[in-house]
């Protein structure tokens, strides 16, 4: 039977949502799937089950799949939207942490724009990573990202547009927990809701969001800021997970990827979540 990956309830509800696939690999590893609802906690997710066979399936299609036939963008270029975004969670963590020379691991740093991001406000920190993608090892060897040696305590981690490709999102954040020193800021950002495209497997609002470390969490972390950054481009009346296509394509080419990053709205693309561990 079908659990929800956060709480463990059985009994989901089958929505009517069409996921969206992109390659013939993850649809063979990964064939129907459909989007379920917890009512019990209300998150969206798909029908993969969270057990081994499909976690090591998930790792192949990361390490060989997921970026292969992309090129590397620009790291340096201050105008595209992944500098903007990887400043923005720089600032973040300015703001709230007064070390300078620390440990910053971040899950899936991908080509490392945030982690080089962080460096330039922090000189002295080390950059860690546990990327499984072998297209960008080179790239992030020679840039000084490490790979992370086991048992290795961390000032921040970042989790940026990760936690919606996890089947197993509690033991990832318990993880975290565990490898973050006291006070330790852990950042979050997912998609606001709904694009049921390969490879997401949650699909979070601000309310499942908080909720799941309210509830999961509480006696772990504070919830420092959570809000909602970027153009909505999603309806919000009676289809509140629906995405309209057309209204995407029109923001992809009307508004500039300093807005998308770094203004502030009420159903915005992006949920960002900072959280601090607490002194226990």
């Amino acid at each position: 039977m079908q659990k929800c990956y956060i709480c463990g309830y059985g009994e989901m509800e089958e929505m009517t949502y069409r996921y969206q696939y992109r390659t013939d690999t993850f649809r063979g590893s990964f064939p129907d799937i459909k989007i379920m609802f917890c009512s019990k906690c209300r998150l969206l997710q798909t029908n993969v089950e969270n057990k081994h066979d499909n976690e090591v399936k998930m790792a192949e299609y990361y390490k060989k799949e997921y970026r292969g036939g992309c090129d590397a963008p620009k790291l340096h270029d201050k105008n595209s939207k992944y500098y903007l975004r990887g400043r923005e969670i720089a600032n973040i963590i300015k703001k709230n942490n007064d070390r300078d020379a620390m440990s910053v691991f971040e899950k899936g740093c991908g080509w490392g724009i945030n982690l080089l991001c962080i460096k330039e406000l922090f000189p002295k920190a080390e950059m860690y990573t546990d990327e499984p993608d072998e297209h960008t090892t080179e790239i992030l060897r020679n840039i000084g990202i490490k790979r992370a040696e086991s048992g290795k305590m961390f000032d921040v981690i970042i989790m940026s547009h990760v936690l919606e490709h996890l089947l197993d999102p509690v033991n990832e954040i318990r993880w975290a927990y565990e490898h973050l020193i006291a006070n330790g800021l852990l950042y979050i950002e997912v998609p606001n809701s709904m694009n049921f495209a390969e490879p997401h497997v949650t699909f979070w609002t601000k309310d499942t969001l908080l909720k799941f470390f309210q509830n999961v969490f509480r006696l772990q972390f504070d919830v420092v800021e959570c809000y909602t950054t970027g153009y909505p481009y999603y309806v919000m009346n009676n289809e509140p997970y629906m995405i309209t296509y057309k209204n995407w394509k029109f923001v992809q080419k009307i508004i500039p990827a300093s807005r998308m990053q770094n203004r502030k709205t009420k159903n915005g693309v992006y949920l960002k979540l900072l959280l601090r561990k607490k002194e226990i």
